[in-house]
């Protein structure tokens, strides 16, 4: 509605609104693209406009990128995740537009991103042409669907480019072999659908956070929303070595006896190390490892803050 308004679609009676209503979402913002375009101006730059401005990281967004997990796809427009590897201090490059190796772990934006408004994916042409344009993205998630587990979070699994990879995937790796049992990955739904987890049940495993005859009311929406975040934080406590916390000093109340005794043997030995052993391959390996443990960088034996 917003960006119908943008390109001045509506008015006072509304009906414009309703007639855009009957078409397809596609349809619609091409046709709204359309209209912005002969006022200098393109659906992806509003888009931008619209998403930049909201920038709200949500917990939900911090407990995803704190997993120790490298490869992350998102189809979504905005910064959120990015900003969010930044506060727990673990940065991630953005793909395509960051290919460099200064980061093993990256984030492949799909549709676009606000920061490249013309790169944005929303009208019937952008999804057509996907194919023709951005096919290597679509190379990366399919090798994503065939050598790993994937976990979707807050997808409709509605997405036609998903649609058109997943299917490809299945026809590679299963043929004709219907009976052929591969989970692609797993869906985290707050609301049941048991029309879609049956359409998806060759593919992939569902967590569902209520039930089947549970009211899609506001009140039960956030309830479900909050059983996903106990999930994710669950989820991560699993996935995360049990010693990440050992020389972080805001856990110091939290340690055992024996795990500060290591502690202090390990600050105790850092006081000895002469510079030139820091200089040495090895060293660097040190380091990795004290910041598995909670440990981001050493200046002497002071963490950073």
């Amino acid at each position: 509605r917003e960006l119908a308004g943008k390109a001045g679609i509506g008015g006072a009676s509304g009906d414009a609104i309703s007639d855009l209503g009957l078409l397809d979402f596609l349809d619609q913002a091409r046709l709204i693209d359309m209209r912005l375009r002969r006022d200098g101006t393109s659906i992806g730059a509003e888009v931008s406009k619209l998403v930049g401005d909201r920038q709200l990281v949500s917990l939900d967004h911090q407990l995803l990128a704190s997993l120790p997990v490298n490869e992350t796809v998102t189809t979504n427009y905005d910064c959120l995740f990015e900003h969010a590897c930044k506060v727990i201090k673990r940065p991630v490059r953005v793909l395509p537009y960051d290919p460099s190796n200064s980061s093993v772990r990256w984030l492949l934006k799909m549709h676009g991103c606000v920061s490249h408004p013309e790169d944005v994916v929303l009208t019937r042409s952008d999804f057509i042409r996907y194919d023709h344009n951005r096919n290597a993205l679509r190379g990366i998630v399919q090798a994503l669907l065939i050598t790993k587990h994937m976990l979707f979070v807050g997808f409709s699994l509605r997405d036609e480019n998903f649609q058109r990879i997943i299917d490809e995937v299945r026809v590679a790796i299963r043929g004709d072999r219907s009976s052929f049992n591969h989970k692609f990955g797993s869906v985290l739904s707050l609301q049941a659908n048991r029309l879609l987890q049956e359409i998806w049940s060759e593919d992939l495993g569902w967590v569902v956070f209520s039930e089947a005859d549970q009211p899609h009311d506001e009140q039960s929406q956030a309830s479900a929303a909050r059983l996903q975040e106990i999930f994710l934080d669950y989820l991560a406590s699993h996935a995360t070595s049990l010693s990440c916390h050992l020389l972080n000093p805001k856990y110091d109340a939290v340690l055992s006896d024996g795990e500060r005794a290591f502690r202090n043997s390990l600050q105790e030995f850092m006081q000895t190390v002469p510079p030139s052993a820091k200089a040495t391959p090895a060293w660097e390996q040190f380091q990795e490892l004290l910041g598995s443990m909670g440990l981001h960088r050493w200046n002497g034996i002071e963490p950073e803050d």
